[in-house]
């Protein structure tokens, strides 16, 4: 993000957008050490726990729609 975009987010959003790209993209690399930012930001662990589940579940989502339509389209 820029400077400009990450000062009109505030730092809670701007580590949520952070966490969701890393779990999105990085998703086998978790750890706990990925949390820190998003507690230095004040998200609370159930929100962090509500957070990277929401995003999981959307991620498995995208792929399972993905691999239906290679599916579909097989003949």
């Amino acid at each position: 993000l820029s400077p400009e975009v990450a000062a009109a987010l505030g730092p809670k959003l701007v580590a949520a957008l952070a966490h969701t790209h890393y779990l999105v993209f990085h998703p086998r690399d978790a750890a706990a050490s990925r949390f820190v930012p998003l507690k230095e930001a004040g998200w609370t662990e159930d929100g962090i726990v509500s957070l990277s589940q929401l995003v999981s579940f959307l991620a498995f989502q995208i792929r399972v729609i993905a691999g239906l339509s290679v599916l579909a389209a097989t003949p």
